[in-house]
C-alpha cells in the first residue's frame, strides 16, 4: 500500500495524502469504520501540521468534511470546510496575476468545493 511506503520513507505528507484516498475509497465502499480510522489520523495530521506537506492539502481537508458527515460529526466537518477555505484563501493571496488567482479558485476541483462549502455553511450560520 503507497501510504505504508511513504510511511517508511519518512514522507508523511505523501502518507497522509494517500491515506485520504484510502479514506475516500472506504466511504465509497460504505466501510464506515475503516473509513472513520483514516479520517481520525488524517485529521490529526491536519490539526497539528495543516497544511504542511500536503500535495493537495485542500483534498484532505475536503475528504475530512465529506467523511465526517457520512459519518455524522457536522461539528468536525464544518471545521474542516473552514480549515480548508482558509488554505486556499492563503494559497490565493501570493498569486499576483488576476486570471491565474480566478483559474486558481474556480478551476481547481476541489478548490471550487470547498468554497462552495464554505459559502453554503457561511450562508446558513
Amino acid at each position: 500500500m503507497a501510504k505504508e511506503h511513504f510511511k517508511q520513507l519518512g514522507a508523511h505528507g505523501s502518507e497522509k495524502d494517500a491515506q485520504a484516498g484510502v479514506a475516500r475509497c472506504c466511504i465509497a465502499a460504505g466501510d464506515y469504520g475503516q473509513a472513520r480510522q483514516h479520517l481520525t489520523e488524517l485529521w490529526e495530521f491536519c490539526q497539528q501540521q495543516g497544511a504542511s506537506g500536503l500535495e493537495f492539502p485542500v483534498l484532505a481537508y475536503q475528504t475530512c468534511e465529506n467523511g465526517f458527515v457520512f459519518l455524522g460529526d457536522h461539528a468536525a466537518a464544518a471545521t474542516a470546510v473552514e480549515n480548508g477555505y482558509q488554505e486556499v484563501m492563503a494559497r490565493a493571496s501570493r498569486i499576483d496575476d488576476p486570471a491565474w488567482k480566478e483559474s486558481f479558485l474556480n478551476n481547481v476541483p476541489e478548490h471550487r468545493a470547498i468554497i462552495q462549502m464554505w459559502q453554503s455553511n457561511s450562508c446558513s450560520s
